[in-house]
């Protein structure tokens, strides 16, 4: 009788060990992992976002309009952009990854931006009167 209880009892350890470690596999697994948005997605996202806050503004109506938009435009959800950024903040080296992605995007774009050069016909100083061009006439 004794020999049968601890038969049962090591059964039930050894099978409670096992499903706890195939729990933890699964979880680990994306079958239960909580949907995100992939990170190149989330790097124009984080881009996008900063650029229409610097026209917009960062107050709280803004703010939401800026996310609503964005969320529409990359076809994600308020959902996804929160697990992405809990994802990220339990991981240090996924923002390391994230910001230099971030860096070299913005790199490439700041490239590809053509110079501003001021027009080749702009009227030399001393015939520009409040803001109106005025036409001297020649002497002779």
């Amino acid at each position: 009788m004794q020999f049968k209880q601890s038969y049962k009892m090591r059964f039930y350890i050894v099978s409670g060990f096992c499903a706890v470690a195939l729990l933890a596999l699964l979880q680990g697994c994306s079958f239960f992992k909580k949907p995100t948005v992939p990170q190149e997605k989330f790097v124009f996202y984080y881009i996008d976002m900063l650029s229409m806050q610097d026209s917009l503004g960062t107050d709280t109506q803004s703010s939401k309009k800026i996310i609503a938009a964005l969320n529409k435009k990359y076809m994600v959800t308020e959902e996804q952009v929160q697990n992405t950024l809990q994802e990220m903040s339990q991981e240090p080296k996924l923002w390391e990854k994230f910001f230099e992605k971030v860096n070299e995007e913005v790199t490439k774009r700041a490239r590809f931006k053509a110079p501003v050069t001021a027009p080749a016909t702009t009227p030399p100083p001393a015939a520009v009167n409040a803001g109106h061009v005025v036409h001297e006439k020649p002497t002779h």
